[in-house]
């Protein structure tokens, strides 16, 4: 189905996560210092938010909540892959 044709609030999903995917990857790569473990971080982080996203919609601070999915996620991937974290 063509983004168009999407209702509202699954278009603003759509948006956050093209706007912050960049940033969250660079930060995920920092914390990780893998591509793969940051991708999927992420992957799993945007996952998580879109999931939740009417629910998100009403949180006053929308980029703290999605931080702070991304540092579970992040656990939960290093937790998988053995990796480091820095």
């Amino acid at each position: 189905m063509p983004i168009n044709q999407w209702d509202p609030a699954a278009q603003m999903g759509s948006a956050f996560h093209q706007q912050r995917r960049t940033d969250y990857m660079h930060y995920a790569y920092l914390q990780l210092g893998s591509d793969a473990d940051a991708e999927e971080t992420v992957d799993l982080t945007f996952d998580q938010v879109m999931d939740h996203w009417l629910r998100m919609l009403r949180i006053e601070n929308l980029e703290g909540y999605a931080g702070r999915s991304s540092s579970g996620a992040s656990s939960t991937c290093t937790a998988s892959t053995g990796a480091a974290r820095s």
